[in-house]
């Protein structure tokens, strides 16, 4: 009994893995197919994704490309206007140039020559101005040029006696004061009597001094205002 058991139970697990057999035979034909229709038509359906994107990019890139070659064509054709321009223009703008370098030329020049006229004019003024302040045209009808002579002496201002007073004398003190000559020496207060003190009797020049006190005086005196010296300068 055991035994007959034992080949029935057989018999049923044989025929059931026939069957389970037959079945997974039957699934991996449907699988065999749908690999079969997916090789066919994958390469297909692939081929024509790529042939849409490449089509794209071309597209692009030809756009792209055309675009940059308008804009080098324009570039070419600004560049090539404004090179004829200059090689048309090359001769006036060089003599532009150089009638502007001639023009700076002159007037740098002009400048120059001024500041030197200007600086002999600031020494002139300059030498008069310090060898002028030790003698003064005062009085009657006294200008910049003609007056009553006052001297600076030991700190204090005051008069000339005429006594030998002459051009010479005046000579210098024209010299002294900025100008190249004397036109007249007056004598006895021709330009009014002046105050204070009489510094210098017996004045005696040779003409070539610079100031008056390089002339030869003497400071004691016997003379009055009424002898006042005066110069007329030009």
């Amino acid at each position: 009994n055991i035994s007959d058991g034992l080949n029935g139970l057989r018999d049923k697990l044989s025929d059931k893995f026939t069957r389970d057999l037959n079945s997974l035979k039957d699934e991996l034909r449907i699988v065999s197919g749908d690999l079969h229709s997916l090789r066919t038509e994958l390469p297909m359906v692939f081929d024509n994704k790529l042939k849409t994107v490449k089509n794209d990019l071309l597209l692009t890139f030809t756009r792209r490309l055309a675009d940059i070659t308008s804009k080098v064509n324009n570039n070419a054709q600004n560049i090539d206007s404004i090179t004829l321009y200059l090689k048309r223009n090359v001769s006036s703008l060089t003599a532009s140039i150089a009638a502007s370098n001639r023009q700076s030329s002159l007037v740098e020049g002009r400048l120059q020559a001024r500041l030197q006229v200007l600086s002999a004019n600031v020494t002139h003024v300059s030498n008069r101005v310090q060898l002028g302040r030790y003698v003064r045209l005062r009085g009657t009808g006294a200008t910049t040029k003609q007056g009553r002579v006052e001297v600076l002496l030991n700190g204090q201002w005051g008069t000339v006696c005429d006594d030998g007073w002459d051009i010479n004398d005046a000579t210098v003190v024209c010299r002294q004061l900025g100008y190249s000559r004397a036109l007249s020496a007056p004598k006895v207060a021709a330009y009014g009597r002046g105050s204070g003190p009489i510094l210098m009797d017996d004045v005696y020049c040779n003409g070539n001094e610079n100031r008056l006190n390089q002339c030869n005086f003497i400071t004691d005196h016997n003379c009055g205002h009424h002898e006042d010296a005066g110069v007329s300068c030009a």
